[in-house]
């Protein structure tokens, strides 16, 4: 750094003048410096920087030493203690506070097709169809709060949503709905709470909408489905987009149709230990590899309910039905053969229940 010295002689007029001068030229030095401070980032970036560990000098500084047992001074340590965490300084105390954590929410809910004047589709026989939202409800929304660990921590807050809404599926009536898609996937629907509307002409209208609407139509001659608080977490809270296998007989003329008539069936085919088991067994074939050996209709349930619930469908006035069991035989020919019970294979892990029978396994 280079000094200027400057000498001003004469009278007390000149020491005066001159000294103005250079108060003037300083000034206009200082306001140049400043300017230029505030033209650069980075002289900017270095004041905030020196200001940052200023602060947390003055700060460290500040905060009173931690003894060690009672002592005298406890009383006037712990003062100590309460005037530095209520300074206010953004270096210290704002470390010391943690903010309670609020998942995300939803403002508004997307829903599929719901078209005015949209055609409805008349189904004969099985076809997957999608639907259109007839009425839905205002989403709910559940807030669920908890603490990050279970030694403390911050709160964290979670929001889940559900939706009650119904969709319109077809002209009635129909028999029935055997499978469902969400957003292209199969989807159980017997994990959830929904109700079917064939559309006859002489279906009320559902309880639900009619508690929320006051007053409700019957949608007589339309089938369709309402679900109650569906969770929409596995769908990103978005109301999924749904198709649904419907199941319709057209309407027959004066000869009795096959389903009414029949009254008794012979259920088969009794091959496989578990064909009749109502809880879903799975082979493991060797570790980390599973197969299913008793679902295999799509619905996420044993063959034997489905099986069972379409039959009820299908035959609405079957009053019996004769189990067959079918065990093995040592020879082809009858005077020698010998029937016992047995298995596929002898080597074969399943769970959650293994094959047993007369104390065989």
């Amino acid at each position: 750094m280079t000094k200027e010295t400057k000498m001003a002689g004469g009278g007390d007029a000149e020491l005066m003048a001159a000294f103005a001068a250079y108060t003037e030229a300083n000034d206009a030095r200082l306001a140049e410096i400043e300017a230029k401070g505030k033209s650069d980032p980075l002289t900017d970036e270095r004041l905030s920087r020196i200001d940052r560990r200023l602060e947390a000098l003055s700060l460290k500084m500040a905060r009173p030493e931690a003894g060690e047992g009672k002592t005298a001074d406890e009383d006037a340590r712990s003062a100590a203690w309460g005037r530095y965490l209520r300074s206010g300084d953004d270096s210290g105390l704002s470390r010391l506070t943690v903010k309670a954590q609020e998942g995300p929410r939803v403002k508004s809910l997307p829903v599929m097709e719901a078209r005015e004047g949209a055609g409805l589709p008349s189904v004969y026989g099985r076809m997957r169809v999608g639907g259109q939202v007839i009425w839905a409800a205002r989403f709910k929304e559940t807030k669920t709060t908890r603490r990050a660990s279970s030694k403390g921590g911050p709160k964290v807050t979670e929001y889940d949503y559900s939706v009650s809404f119904a969709v319109a599926l077809g002209e009635g009536p129909i028999l029935g709905v055997r499978r469902a898609w969400a957003n292209g996937e199969a989807f159980d629907l017997s994990g959830v709470v929904h109700r079917v509307y064939p559309g006859d002409e002489t279906q009320e209208p559902d309880p639900l909408i009619e508690m929320i609407e006051g007053e409700a139509p019957a949608y007589r001659g339309t089938a369709y489905i309402v679900f109650e608080d569906l969770p929409l977490e596995a769908f990103g809270n978005r109301l999924p987009q749904l198709s649904v296998e419907v199941e319709r007989v057209p309407p027959g003329g004066s000869e009795p149709e096959l389903g009414d008539v029949v009254t008794g069936v012979n259920i088969i085919p009794a091959s496989g230990e578990f064909v009749y088991a109502t809880e879903n067994v799975r082979e493991q074939r060797f570790p980390g590899h599973e197969r299913a050996l008793n679902a295999w209709s799509g619905e996420a349930r044993a063959d034997f309910l489905v099986s069972l619930d379409q039959l009820e469908s299908d035959l609405p006035n079957v009053s019996r039905a004769a189990l067959t069991v079918g065990w093995f035989g040592t020879s082809i020919e009858a005077g020698a053969c010998e029937i016992h019970p047995g298995v596929e294979t002898r080597e074969k892990v399943t769970r959650p229940v293994s094959w047993a029978v007369a104390g065989l396994d």
